[in-house]
Parts: C-alpha cells; sequence; structure tokens
C-alpha cells in the first residue's frame, strides 16, 4: 500500500517535460534508517538527465505482487520504471533493489549484503539504482551487474594481396629487337552494383583496382570494393551491413570495328562484412557487432570504347557464386526468426573508366 508520494524535480520548462521519469519505491521504518538510504539514493539520481518521482510504500514487500504494484505508479507518472528498494527492519540487514520496467512481466533484482558495513552498503545500493536508472531512462537492457556485459571480439585483420611481377615482351622486325610500346600499368574505377538478398535487394559499391598488362590485351589486377551501408528493418529490430571486398581479377579484351572491344573478366574476392543489430523492443539485447568473411568467385562480359589514348569507357554485366555466406538469425520470445540470408548467386552491373599510366 503506497503511504505518500513527492516529485523530486526542478521547476517544469520545456525540456523537462521531455525528461524521462523514473519512480523510486521506499518504504516507511521506525527510526531514520530508511531515511538515510532514500537521501542518498535521491542524491545518485538526482545527478541523472532523469524526473525522479519518490513514493514511501508499505514495508512488507511481496514480490508476487510487485509487477502488479508497478503499474499504478507508473501510469499516474508516465514513468519508464519503478525502483523499489527493500529496506530491512535492522540497519545491518541485507539491502535488496528491484526493477520493475514499463509494460514488462520481468523482475531485475539485486542484493546488497549487510555485513559490508551500513554505508558501504547503502552507498553501493545507490550506485546500483542509477545504474538502473540510466538503462530505464536510455531504454537500453537492465544490467544491475556490470561485469555481466560480455566484451566484444576483436576483429581479424585483413591478409594483403600481393600483385604479380609484370612481363615485358618483344617484337621482331627487319632482323631488329625493339622494345614493345603498349599501355603497361591500369588504374581502373568506377561504380559497381549487385543483388544481395530478399531483405536487401541492391547494393552499391564503389570500385577502384590497380595492375598491369602481362601482353597487349590481358590484365591482371588487385580489386577493392567499398559497398554503400545497408539497412534491414522489422518490427523488433534494426540490422546495419557494412561490406567491403578485396580480390585478384584478370581479363582479356577482343578488338572489335570503330574503336569498340569486348572484355571477359573474372575475379576472386574475399568480403569482410560488417554487421550490427539495433534491437527495437526491450525484449532484445544488443550484441557486440560482428565481422564475417564472406568469399566470391565472378565473370563479367562488358563492352568498351576508347575515349582517348590513355582512357577507356566500359560498361558490362555478369554474375557471381558465393562461395561463404552466413545467415543473420536472431531469437525472439516467439523462436528464432531469419533477418537476412545473402542470395548464393548475384547479379552484377558495371560501369567505370580504365586509364592507362604508364607504356612500355
Amino acid at each position: 500500500m503506497l503511504l505518500g508520494s513527492v516529485l523530486l524535480a526542478s521547476p517544469a520548462s520545456s525540456a523537462d517535460m521531455q525528461t524521462p521519469t523514473v519512480v523510486l519505491m521506499v518504504p516507511e521504518q521506525p527510526g531514520d534508517h530508511d531515511e538515510r538510504i532514500l537521501a542518498t539514493v535521491a542524491a545518485h539520481l538526482h545527478e541523472l538527465d532523469v524526473t525522479l518521482v519518490v513514493e514511501r510504500c508499505d514495508p512488507n514487500l511481496d514480490l508476487r505482487g510487485l509487477v502488479p504494484a508497478s503499474r499504478s505508479p507508473i501510469e499516474r507518472s508516465s514513468a519508464r520504471g519503478v525502483l523499489w528498494i527493500d529496506v530491512p527492519e535492522r540497519p545491518s540487514g541485507d539491502l535488496a533493489l528491484y526493477v520493475v520496467e514499463r509494460d514488462s512481466s520481468q523482475i531485475y533484482g539485486r542484493t546488497i549484503a549487510g555485513d559490508l558495513g551500513e554505508a558501504v552498503a547503502i552507498e553501493t545500493l545507490a550506485n546500483v539504482a542509477a545504474m538502473a536508472a540510466t538503462a530505464l531512462s536510455e531504454g537500453r537492457a537492465i544490467h544491475l551487474d556490470v561485469s555481466s556485459e560480455p566484451a566484444p571480439a576483436p576483429e581479424p585483420e585483413p591478409q594483403p594481396i600481393m600483385a604479380p611481377e609484370p612481363i615485358v615482351g618483344v617484337i621482331t622486325r627487319e632482323g631488329s629487337v625493339e622494345p614493345v610500346t603498349r599501355p603497361w600499368l591500369r588504374l581502373r574505377a568506377g561504380y559497381r552494383g549487385n543483388s544481395y538478398a530478399t531483405a536487401l535487394p541492391w547494393q552499391s559499391s564503389v570500385t577502384f583496382a590497380i595492375g598491369v598488362r602481362p601482353v597487349a590485351r590481358a590484365h591482371v589486377e588487385l580489386v577493392g570494393d567499398v559497398a554503400i551501408p545497408g539497412e534491414v528493418a522489422t518490427a523488433e529490430l534494426e540490422l546495419d551491413v557494412r561490406r567491403y571486398a578485396i580480390g585478384l581479377a584478370g581479363g582479356h579484351a577482343w578488338p572489335l570495328s570503330r574503336g569498340w572491344d569486348l572484355e571477359l573478366s573474372g575475379r576472386v574476392a574475399l568480403e569482410p562484412t560488417r554487421r550490427e543489430t539495433i534491437p527495437r523492443t526491450p525484449a532484445l539485447t544488443a550484441g557486440p557487432a560482428d565481422l564475417q568473411w564472406f568469399a566470391s568467385a565472378e565473370l563479367v562480359l562488358a563492352a568498351g570504347v576508347r575515349l582517348a589514348d590513355t582512357t577507356r569507357l566500359s560498361l558490362g554485366v555478369g554474375a557471381a557464386a558465393v562461395l561463404v555466406r552466413r545467415d543473420v538469425v536472431v531469437s525472439l520470445p516467439q523462436g528464432e526468426q531469419t533477418v537476412l540470408s545473402p542470395q548464393p548467386i548475384r547479379a552484377i552491373a558495371w560501369i567505370g573508366l580504365d586509364f592507362d599510366l604508364v607504356w612500355r
């Protein structure tokens, strides 16, 4: 049974009206032990960006009725949750804190041993209450022991891929040997788009490549892609996907008329993909972002035309087979749900420019 309440906050303003509200329940006890606990806990909570409502309650807490008893103060104050403090009859007894969130039937609890000493136990209780109030105000999962939170796993470093040694050829004309004058060092940049998954139909990337021409119409190069971040949203969560690619590519071009050519190229690539889950409901807990390694092999057929002696425009289409891939599956109260399932085969579209930098 509630005995009384008081709102501990500054005079109302437009900013205060938007500050999250938390209710603090402290039981009435003979003597001043409960008053010392209330003063210490309230002092810690006043340092937070919350509106604190203090209510006094019956000292005989019944955990079975704690959730129903929290509904009335939550509705009266439009609060994010209620912090219930269990005060022992004697000052040397154990203290306890129970947290009930709005629209939740779960109770979070933490007991503070009284043999630590009265002052230490009260200070520890106030710190735990401040941690719970912060989580309620920010909409995060309740953790009454910081040490229980998992540490993020270290991300592996990508391994560099070395370019092959260039090959220099010669031709013979009228009995003399002369060096071949042809493009040797090549730079490529452009737009690359590909299908990815049913929940993320299309991904756009910026592609860069640098390589050599071992013969006049063939090339070998190192390739790197930076994909524009994608987002998959459901009612329960948001999934942020950031994908990159590093690989080795090569191809051959066949000349056509009027400066056009047809080039068939292929590549194999590793795709470090960072995926982060952002919960939208209190039922889910956010874990650390994970880094998964995909692998793919592809073929692209492109038509190209020379815009100048050192510049070529190309447009192509192709397909990629995803050799290593992993689904994103989350555990919900109603069961497991697959949020993202990358497709085994991707369609590819490409447009870009080739620049011949060094001639030999």
